[in-house]
């Protein structure tokens, strides 16, 4: 059984890539799509204690069906991996025989799109994209970090979206064995892409259909109620839990039912000074993705009218 790991970026429309590919009577993607175990040391403590895939490896291997003669391959959707060396190291030691996917896309857009969505789950508080990227130096050193925020790395989102060192070290470690797409390329030609990632995890290839409009960034209707469901109160988080494991079961379903309800789709436009920024900032690493991928990156992200 091939393990198939979808390595980030986050906000690179890897959820709808993964229900995507769920589709396949051959692959199992359990409803954990981001397991997080090979970053778990990157998880706050005390959500570490009450998330039971992340103790051991075998609580990790139980979220895939094994046991279903028709299963070729597993998937593990976590983002955190991309950008963690330890996490690729450790994922390559585990399974030598794994394949990874990335899949990347303009890292201005990604900042921004990123930012917003981690102001909806509460990881986030500066008001401002301009503000959360100022704070991320004191932030690296656990100064500034919300209550709310689980994975604290998160909120350095220069690491997040360097993502030219981060291809280039997956590169590194799996070799062949990762394959590097554009969010336009799953956009343009996906029914492409998808049979190639469908050969290259040993399925059958099949027609999955499109792909769907997953996790697009949101806002709260209700702040109060946004808390409540994305930050509870300790005695809540572990009666949800004990119930999770009495039913067998990784989800109840209620909480995606509360923020559907409690939320709209969201877009908010960079400041032209705050785009130039980011764009200066990540030039270099977006001129080493472009190398790597044998792609002028910047004339496909629209770069071309900055120096």
């Amino acid at each position: 059984m091939t393990p198939l790991f979808l390595l980030g970026a986050p906000k690179c429309a890897t959820t709808s890539l993964y229900e995507h590919l769920a589709r396949h009577p051959q692959l199992s993607a359990p409803s954990v799509k981001e397991p997080g175990y090979f970053s778990r040391s990157g998880i706050r403590p005390d959500v570490r204690a009450r998330t039971p895939h992340v103790q051991s490896f075998d609580a990790y291997l139980a979220l895939f069906d094994q046991r279903n003669d028709k299963i070729r391959a597993w998937c593990d959707g976590s983002t955190s991996y991309l950008r963690s060396p330890e996490a690729l190291q450790a994922i390559r030691a585990k399974f030598p025989d794994a394949r990874a996917i990335a899949v990347v896309r303009d890292p201005v857009d990604l900042v921004s799109s990123y930012y917003t969505f981690l102001r909806h789950e509460r990881w986030e508080n500066a008001p401002t994209l301009e503000e959360a990227w100022n704070a991320q130096e004191a932030r690296r050193e656990g100064v500034g970090i919300p209550d709310a925020a689980r994975r604290p790395d998160s909120l350095v989102y220069a690491d997040v979206a360097m993502l030219g060192s981060q291809v280039e070290t997956a590169k590194r470690v799996f070799g062949a064995s990762l394959l590097v797409f554009t969010v336009d390329d799953l956009r343009s030609d996906l029914q492409r892409v998808s049979r190639v990632i469908q050969e290259h995890a040993g399925l059958d290839p099949l027609d999955l259909g499109a792909l769907p409009q997953s996790n697009p960034a949101r806002q709260a209707n209700s702040e109060r109620l946004n808390a409540l469901v994305k930050d509870p109160p300790e005695w809540l988080a572990k009666a949800a839990s004990g119930l999770k494991a009495r039913l067998g079961v990784t989800s109840l379903g209620i909480r995606r039912k509360v923020e559907r309800a409690n939320s709209t789709p969201v877009r908010r436009e960079l400041a032209v000074e705050t785009r130039d920024r980011l764009r200066a900032f990540f030039s270099a690493d977006v001129a080493l993705l472009s190398s790597i991928l044998h792609r002028d990156l910047r004339a496909e992200w629209g770069w071309t009218d900055t120096a």
